[in-house]
């Protein structure tokens, strides 16, 4: 019947441990590696074209290359976040409704793959000479090309991975996949920065041309982007199209809607999620200044390859720690280790307001490590609880849903990125830094080391807060499951 047959069971409450050794997964619901894999390197796509175009390039590239307001690049930041939130459950549905020789969900991400690959490297054509007006409508207009397709392409790619497999212990395996897959990616990732303000990319005075280094970055890795995204269309398949879904009619959009708002365990996941990403991402950015302007006195280059080495540490440590991070999920319930992965984040981040120092410029990497495992809850557990949460809708609704309810959650998770893009450039100017000044006061920079180091771990203080009340552990969805394959059969 599966792993609810197959796992010995000793529960003792969703925080307690679950079973006497390691649960075993029954073969008909394992995922073949090399669907795991293909699934898996389609995370590149997201960290190439999606992470360190917002995360990493934009406020540097608008700000510091094209000398864009911090403000202005927020506002366009948020633009396009609130425009993925407004498409999210436009392209679940969509792709929920779709009925085709090749499935629900691989049309689209073919597609939108195609999209964001031919998009991507004209978003960086502007040049520190263009008109400010210019600049501004040109990334505007591309801008929306891009990040409609990408939402075009995710939200049917992460439906996909819900749906591939009914084991509670096998999905918490495919994240791990999924983080280590990640993890690999984000080592060059890391070093982005390093290359974009690279000597070969100078101008004519010999200064860093960061515009020029990222026009380069976005051509180079364009044909990356799309041959990444392209891979889970090709080599994975659907599990439930043609046994349940082919028989499903087509919802209407609004019904759909209604219902994934009465999915109750969904809210929980929903605003955990969204703390979680306002916490990493509003200051993200603001932690590259930080380097370039505190710790290493305007050395930019120097600033780039300390922010390298930090994300290669913080991959070796992730890495490390994902077969222990996999057995404890299976030892524990996956909620009780994310929040345990969050409150070392929150402590990690605490403590850069005393180990970000310009005489040891290498104990930031400290902080760094305790983070290490905050990127791990995000592709590894949340992916898998939120496949919990699907078979929780289909008891309720006796419909496969996957599409719609990851892009109602995606409707929440992108408005958190609104909110978050919109922090960085306004945390930013609220400590007083300003570009134009030759060099900032000790008070600036003092204050930009305190809104990086606290405001994160405020934050993730309430993600951990909403985690207590998510109540899908092991026992529930074994029960959950009985009955499902009692109703529909074994799928």
């Amino acid at each position: 019947m599966g792993e609810g047959a197959a796992t010995v069971s000793a529960t003792a409450g969703p925080a307690g441990p679950v079973s006497a050794s390691a649960p075993v997964v029954a073969e008909q619901d394992r995922i073949p590696n090399g669907q795991k894999l293909a699934f898996a390197l389609g995370g590149g796509s997201d960290v190439y074209g999606h992470q360190a175009l917002a995360d990493k390039l934009w406020l540097p590239y608008l700000n510091l290359g094209l000398a864009v307001s911090p403000v202005v690049a927020g506002f366009l930041l948020m633009y396009f976040r609130l425009l993925e939130a407004v498409l999210s459950p436009v392209f679940g549905t969509l792709s929920d409704n779709t009925r085709s020789r090749w499935g629900r969900r691989r049309p689209w991400i073919a597609v939108g793959a195609l999209a964001m690959g031919l998009t991507f490297p004209l978003i960086f054509l502007p040049a520190p000479d263009w008109a400010p007006r210019a600049t501004v409508l040109h990334i505007l207009i591309v801008g929306t090309l891009f990040f409609g397709a990408y939402t075009m392409w995710s939200m049917p790619y992460f439906a996909l991975g819900l749906e591939m497999t009914p084991s509670y212990d096998e999905r918490t395996r495919l994240g791990a996949w999924m983080a280590m897959a990640v993890k690999v990616f984000t080592i060059p990732a890391g070093w982005i920065l390093l290359f974009v303000s690279g000597g070969w990319f100078a101008d004519a005075a010999g200064r860093p041309d960061l515009a020029a280094g990222v026009r380069a970055f976005g051509w180079i890795f364009a044909p990356v982007v799309m041959g990444l995204a392209l891979l889970p269309a090709i080599f994975v398949r659907e599990r439930y199209y043609d046994a349940e879904v082919v028989r499903q009619a087509p919802e209407p959009f609004w019904r759909s809607f209604r219902e994934s708002a009465a999915c109750r365990p969904l809210w929980p996941l929903i605003l955990a999620s969204a703390l979680l990403v306002i916490g990493f991402s509003a200051v993200r950015s603001v932690g590259v200044y930080v380097n370039i302007y505190y710790v290493l006195r305007g050395d930019i280059p120097a600033a780039t390859a300390l922010e390298g080495l930090k994300y290669t540490v913080t991959f070796g440590v992730g890495l490390l720690s994902l077969p222990l991070l996999a057995r404890l999920s299976e030892r524990f319930d996956k909620r009780s280790v994310t929040v345990g992965l969050i409150a070392a984040a929150a402590l990690g981040h605490l403590s850069n307001l005393v180990l970000l120092r310009p005489d040891m410029p290498y104990l930031q990497i400290i902080p760094a490590i305790f983070s290490a495992g905050l990127a791990s809850s995000v592709w590894m557990f949340v992916p898998a609880m939120k496949a919990d949460v699907a078979d929780h809708d289909e008891l309720a609704t006796g419909k496969r849903r996957e599409g719609s309810l990851n892009a109602f959650y995606g409707l929440f998770f992108k408005t958190a990125m609104v909110v978050s893009a919109g922090l960085g450039g306004f945390v930013l100017q609220a400590t007083g830094f300003e570009v134009t000044r030759p060099a900032q006061s000790d008070a600036v920079l003092w204050r930009m080391v305190v809104a990086y180091s606290v405001v994160p771990a405020v934050i993730w203080g309430g993600c951990i807060l909403a985690f207590r009340f998510y109540r899908l552990d092991r026992e529930r969805l074994r029960q959950i499951r009985a009955a499902l394959e009692a109703r529909r059969g074994v799928i």
